[in-house]
């Protein structure tokens, strides 16, 4: 594989690597399709570099909760600029005219350049401070890392408005979801957000009659559970074991990306950037 033989040749050469991922070696690409293709990537990381464990394995506590002032224990919250319910349009436009107030000059039609005579039109905004969009716009649409990469770096704060339920029944919409929030979050935007559901329960996976929250991702590791992920049932309920590391993978990312949105849409990271919000 790529990654294998890439590591190889730094190896080869003497350069000293140091990474970090969000899991140990052994769990790497784990249940992946043709995986025993990739056991020796694995063997080879743990023979030349040392693993370190940062924290306890057991500790789930979210760190990105922490940083933003949320209690990481707490599910079924709407806090800082994540609006949920009747409310919520009110206060996305409230947030979206106190911006427009501090502009006198009219706004046209933006379109910002991607690259290769690409380009991403924006409709409404205010200078390079606020863009203004409806999931379907940025999710439904043809658009991509390119697109969310631009918008994350011309713009400090963006709004996304009326965020449905992600699953696998729409997978395109969940996964240009998850690559927005990547691009947003690497691009240190503020964020804020309208929906019916609240955070904790934006994203599940359904698929063959596999059903999970983001919040159960940890389920999908222990084969001796008796939920109906774990992999002694998938394979009774006649599950591939392919579609269950689908689930997983997935499972994983929308958490990530939960966790990523709690972070740009609170109140202390709006107060890092410098900016307090409506």
């Amino acid at each position: 594989m790529i990654l294998k033989q890439f590591f190889d040749e730094l190896w080869r050469r003497g350069v000293v690597v140091i990474a970090t991922s969000n899991r140990p070696p052994e769990k790497l690409y784990e249940g992946g399709l043709n995986r025993s293709f990739f056991l020796p990537f694995i063997d080879r990381l743990r023979r030349y570099c040392v693993v370190h464990r940062m924290g306890d394995e057991s500790d789930s506590t979210d760190y990105r909760r922490v940083k933003a002032g949320i209690d990481h224990l707490k599910s079924g919250f709407a806090e800082g600029h994540f609006f949920v319910g009747p409310e919520a349009a009110t206060r996305i436009d409230g947030l979206f005219l106190s911006c427009m107030e501090s502009y006198d000059e009219q706004q046209r039609g933006l379109e910002l350049e991607i690259g290769f005579g690409r380009t991403v039109s924006i409709e409404r905004y205010v200078s390079n401070k606020i863009a203004r969009f409806t999931f379907d716009e940025l999710c439904k649409a043809e658009l991509g890392s390119n697109e969310y990469h631009a918008i994350a770096n011309h713009f400090q704060i963006v709004v996304i408005e009326n965020i449905p339920q992600l699953s696998l029944e729409f997978p395109d919409q969940a996964r240009r979801f998850i690559t927005l929030v990547d691009e947003l979050y690497e691009g240190g935007c503020c964020v804020a957000c309208s929906s019916e559901i609240m955070p904790d329960d934006l994203f599940v996976v359904r698929r063959e009659g596999i059903h999970v929250s983001s919040t159960d991702e940890e389920t999908l590791s222990r084969p001796n559970s008796n939920n109906i992920l774990a992999v002694d049932a998938a394979q009774s309920q006649g599950k591939p074991l392919s579609a269950l590391a689908s689930v997983r993978e997935l499972a994983f990312a929308f958490k990530r990306a939960e966790s990523r949105l709690v972070e740009l849409t609170s109140f202390a990271f709006w107060k890092e950037k410098g900016h307090t919000g409506s």
